[in-house]
């Protein structure tokens, strides 16, 4: 097939109409647009994300509530150290079981049971004479010998008498230091579920009226978080960052602490 000038001269003018480059300006301006078209769509999404996250949290009110118990303490411990002063180790030993024995005998006949008792070791120390500068030589003078006698009962009333009485032991010459009861509350573990419950619903309803003053509506709880215990003897309101128990008094109060967190709708 013969291709005439005519046709040659047009089809290489096509070729160089497509081969013509775009201004530099145009090209600027695409990229331009092109870029401004993907920052409109970064900030469109980054708009909804925020209206969504901000229209779809969640409110909460945080409240403080308390509860309090009067407790009566089921266990008693009460110690008494018998001691004894002699110039021989030996004797200071005899001297020592024949004071311990007698102040089991006491208990013993105040009805206080065999199991409820122990008796620690005893312990010894040297006594040294002194010369006349008020320095210590090497000359021991005498032995101090101790042994502590201790009762752990649930008869609160029969120990507390005993424990009273103890100068019977003092008059039959058993050297004798009496310590003062202390008091103890052992269901302390299975209270603080029951307080912490207490507490919480006086939480609740703390929260109840902050939400209706702001005309809101107390939504389910969050979290309760449960701080110290205060043990005080009745009509003390003593606090303590790391919490009282107080092992005084037989008659106990103690209180609860809870914080607390509710939703709002």
């Amino acid at each position: 097939m013969v291709v005439s000038d005519e046709q040659t001269r047009s089809v290489s003018g096509l070729d160089h109409a497509r081969s013509i480059t775009l201004p530099a300006k145009v090209i600027v301006s695409l990229r331009a647009g092109a870029i401004l078209a993907l920052a409109n769509i970064i900030c469109v999404g980054i708009l909804a994300w925020a209206y969504t996250h901000v229209k779809g949290e969640i409110k909460v009110i945080s409240v403080t509530g308390s509860a309090k118990k009067q407790i009566r303490s089921d266990l008693i411990v009460w110690r008494a150290k018998v001691f004894v002063n002699n110039p021989s180790l030996t004797s200071g030993y005899d001297d020592l079981k024949a004071a311990t024995d007698k102040t089991m005998a006491y208990l013993r006949d105040h009805g206080v049971a065999e199991k409820e008792i122990s008796i620690s070791a005893i312990s010894s120390k040297k006594n040294f004479v002194f010369d006349g500068y008020g320095h210590a030589t090497e000359k021991i003078s005498s032995f101090d010998l101790e042994q502590t006698v201790q009762i752990s009962s649930g008869d609160i009333d029969r120990v507390t008498e005993v424990a009273a009485n103890v100068t019977a032991l003092m008059k039959d010459g058993v050297m004798l230091e009496s310590q003062v009861p202390e008091y103890i509350y052992t269901k302390l573990a299975d209270l603080k579920v029951e307080m912490l419950a207490e507490a919480t619903k006086d939480a609740r309803v703390r929260a109840v009226q902050i939400a209706s003053n702001s005309g809101a509506n107390l939504g389910s709880i969050r979290e309760a978080r449960m701080g110290v215990m205060q043990i005080n003897p009745i009509h003390s309101n003593s606090t303590s960052d790391t919490g009282n128990n107080d092992t005084t008094a037989l008659e106990k109060e103690i209180t609860a602490i809870v914080s607390a967190r509710f939703e709002l709708d």
